[in-house]
């Protein structure tokens, strides 16, 4: 930290922007960093990706205890939050509730606008959001080598705890014996040894059928030799696996977490990942699988409003960050 700082000055930057670890309240000492860079008059904005494990926790217990939908929930731990900072000094209410704006940051960036309103309940920083960007021309272009992978029905990628493995393990074993998956493992951890675990149970015909996939050199390759992308993720800080799907014309099974629903709008069939059935996935999945073209025409839709997007969070983000100079 004590090399940004110096890196910072020597440049001369006029703003530096803070992302993951340094945004986590348990990461403290991190402090000083944010005031060194304050102190030689460098405005530090943070860039925040995913609620907090002590936000996202009190979620799900007034969603399932209070039967109640993801709207509903939120507008009860919302006015939760906004009491609690209301009545806390500001450290100890930003750390009971992993508010990054514990380091209190002359700014900070949200990657979706759901999740601003559980880190700002007294809307007292500047803020914007900018949803995660994208590669137009390279997701809507071919990846230019022989294709590698065989044509699958059924795509789901890294199935580590927080993407329902569980529930994937449940849709393959109750699928049609027909029905072919790609198991993509992710970026980081061990989320096979996981997922082979949850299989193992399974008949050897069902075992058959899923196809494991350790690393791809390019992910429109993944997404192309499929036939539809599931997404059953329990919490996401905005959905970036299926917008790529989209882009690559896939059609999109997910889960209906606020933040997902702000990159597939109305495009994917969405489902609750607590409340809905293997039963119901596999009905969604097979609506995909027999309709596939017009789920296609539907992602690729949403990747031309994502890409209008993206245009006028840009044009924002510029206009945000001269104010935030002057």
């Amino acid at each position: 930290m004590s090399e940004a700082v110096r890196w910072a000055k020597s440049t001369g930057v006029r703003i530096a922007l803070i992302g993951n670890p340094f945004n986590d309240p348990r990461l403290f000492h991190a402090r000083e960093m944010y005031r060194r860079l304050q102190d030689i008059n460098i405005k530090v904005g943070l860039v925040h990706h995913d609620l907090s494990s002590e936000i996202g926790t009190n979620l799900r217990k007034v969603y399932f205890n209070g039967k109640c939908d993801w709207n509903t929930a939120t507008k009860m731990v919302a006015t939760s939050l906004n009491k609690l900072a209301e009545k806390g000094p500001h450290l100890k209410w930003t750390a009971m509730a992993g508010s990054p704006l514990f380091f209190e940051p002359d700014f900070f960036i949200s990657n979706s606008d759901w999740a601003t309103q559980f880190i700002d309940p007294l809307d007292k920083c500047p803020k914007i959001t900018l949803h995660p960007p994208m590669d137009h021309d390279f997701w809507k272009s071919e990846s230019g080598s022989p294709p590698t992978l065989s044509k699958v029905d059924v795509l789901m990628v890294n199935p580590q705890n927080r993407k329902n493995p569980k529930l994937m393990k449940e849709i393959i074993e109750r699928s049609p014996d027909s029905t072919t998956f790609r198991i993509l493992k992710g970026g980081w951890g061990d989320s096979f040894s996981i997922f082979r675990q949850l299989i193992e149970p399974l008949p050897e015909q069902k075992k058959a059928q899923i196809d494991f996939v350790e690393y791809v050199d390019d992910m429109r390759d993944a997404y192309r030799s499929s036939r539809v992308l599931v997404f059953p993720s329990f919490e996401e800080g905005y959905g970036m696996t299926p917008v790529e799907a989209m882009y690559c014309g896939l059609p999109v099974v997910s889960s209906d977490y606020p933040a997902i629903g702000e990159a597939v709008g109305d495009a994917a069939h969405t489902l609750c990942p607590y409340r809905t059935t293997a039963e119901d996935w596999i009905a969604a999945i097979e609506h995909a699988l027999d309709n596939e073209e017009m789920w296609k025409n539907r992602s690729l839709q949403r990747s031309y409003i994502l890409e209008q997007r993206q245009e006028e969070e840009f044009t924002q983000l510029c206009e945000f960050l001269s104010g935030i100079c002057h």
